[in-house]
């Protein structure tokens, strides 16, 4: 049945279908009579539901249909997000169709009726089945316990459970609370009122698995500083063995406990790595060439990346505000340098560092060729003088996280150092060259058509370029 109206309902923007819904559902005319299973049954809050899917806080903001999805088939049903007052929530438009993934991306922002109404209603239609009720702060509110609170009373004993919502990221600072002792806070603040209504006794004592222990528990801290103090004399005792390179390098033996215990200090493992991602171990001379074929394999088959309809509409409104129109053909540029991090900072971050006049002539040469350069960075750069073709846009004023990621989204190439902006060119697949390249494996170009220019590197000791040693022209 769906399939035969779906065309219709896409007409419709996608929060005014979404309303049509409800309104139908409101008439409590359900033209689909839910098939019960036994094997579906399950027990939850001390309840038999008909099966564990439900519909969760987000379609029936204001509770009014939830029997009507009862009807329909749902073993459980969560209203809200119910605020203390009613809310407009955020500026439409607010909800968007990814049709090619069949999802929608909702930032309605908390809109609702307000908990009085909302339990009003609630009064007035008893539920059919097992409901849940969401409660959250209002956007504009000071005090956000005396929120929660306010729902709290005005919603308890209308539902089987209650969900505090501390998750919204349209509720400025509301992820607070994910911070252990203000969300211990928090419970307490309302487990003490739940026990001063005389909520239903099948109502457990509310609980958190983040304050099992707390941030600041003398076990954390002293775990904390055992595990950074032998990380430290391990880094140094690798650190101190790289100022000897016949020590670790010459004459190397893989299989010699002395190297691989050099090489483990240089590089200590990283706890939980393996859990994130593939790691690569690269000791010897097959290691290098196994990774370069995994980082390979992983590129030509790539993550499919988008940014929703309203950044991109966003971003191109932007883009021309800089002096980008719609059929500009352009190249981004970043030249990483020191300003960032501040000026004292390590060997390991200054030696991917550049200096951005020495690419005054690529640019001019790309300009002459009908190209625009956009220079990436951030405000703490080296400005360039005015030329043909170049927009210095980190001193611009649409300089933002979004136009980043977009600026590079739609470029023709990138040129930069392997440093972050160049992770987001990978993503988006587009051709890349890395002058002043440090790192074969960390920022490597890993794909058919991708160039590089290897960075000089001198040694220190004998006063020449280490174009000889590769273990030196890796990181010196």
């Amino acid at each position: 049945m769906f399939e035969k109206i779906r065309s219709l309902i896409f007409k419709f923007d996608p929060e005014t279908a979404h309303d049509l819904a409800i309104k139908a559902l409101k008439t409590k005319v359900v033209p689909v009579k839910a098939k019960n299973y036994d094997c579906l049954k399950v027990k939850f809050l001390e309840k038999e539901i008909p099966n564990p899917i439900g519909i969760a806080a987000g379609f029936d903001k204001n509770a009014e249909v939830y029997n009507s999805l009862f009807k329909l088939g749902f073993g459980f049903i969560e209203v809200g997000t119910i605020t203390p007052k009613p809310q407009f929530g955020n500026p439409k438009p607010r909800v968007f169709r990814l049709e090619e993934d069949e999802a929608l991306i909702n930032r309605l922002g908390f809109n609702n009726i307000g908990s009085e109404k909302a339990a009003n209603n609630i009064k007035n239609d008893s539920p059919q089945g097992l409901l849940g009720i969401n409660i959250g702060p209002n956007k504009e509110t000071k005090n956000r316990m005396d929120d929660y609170l306010k729902c709290f009373r005005d919603l308890n004993n209308l539902g089987d459970y209650i969900t505090i919502n501390i998750s919204s990221p349209n509720t400025e600072n509301l992820r607070s609370f994910h911070n252990p002792k203000e969300l211990e806070e928090l419970l307490n603040v309302l487990n003490e009122e739940k026990n001063k209504l005389g909520v239903n006794r099948s109502l457990k004592r509310i609980e958190s698995p983040y304050t099992a222990y707390s941030q600041d528990s003398f076990f954390i801290v002293v775990l904390t500083a055992l595990i950074t103090g032998i990380c430290c004399a391990l880094r140094l005792v690798g650190l101190i063995a790289l100022r000897f390179p016949r020590i670790s390098y010459a004459n190397r033996d893989d299989s010699r406990i002395s190297h691989r215990l050099i090489q483990w200090c240089i590089r200590p493992p990283n706890i939980g790595q393996d859990k994130l991602w593939f790691t690569l171990p690269i000791e010897t001379e097959a290691d290098r060439i196994r990774a370069r074929e995994y980082l390979v394999e992983q590129l030509e088959d790539p993550i499919d990346v988008r940014m929703n309809p309203e950044d991109e509409k966003l971003g191109q409104k932007l883009a021309i505000d800089l002096g980008l129109s719609v059929d500009c053909r352009y190249v981004c540029l970043h030249v990483r340098e020191t300003g960032f991090y501040g000026s004292k900072e390590g060997i390991g971050k200054t030696t991917r560092n550049g200096t951005i006049t020495n690419y005054v002539p690529a640019i001019q040469f790309l300009a002459e060729n009908g190209y625009k350069i956009v220079r990436l960075g951030d405000p703490t750069m080296t400005r360039l003088p005015e030329m043909e073709g170049l927009i210095d846009y980190p001193f611009s004023i649409e300089k933002s996280h979004l136009m980043d990621i977009w600026l590079i989204k739609h470029c023709e190439f990138y040129i930069g150092h392997n440093s972050g902006p160049m992770d987001v060119a990978y993503l988006f697949h587009k051709p890349i060259l890395i002058p002043n390249i440090t790192e074969f494996i960390m920022g490597n170009p890993a794909r058919v058509g991708d160039l590089c220019i290897l960075k000089h590197v001198f040694s220190k000791k004998e006063r020449s370029r280490a174009a000889g040693n590769p273990h030196w022209a890796y990181g010196s």
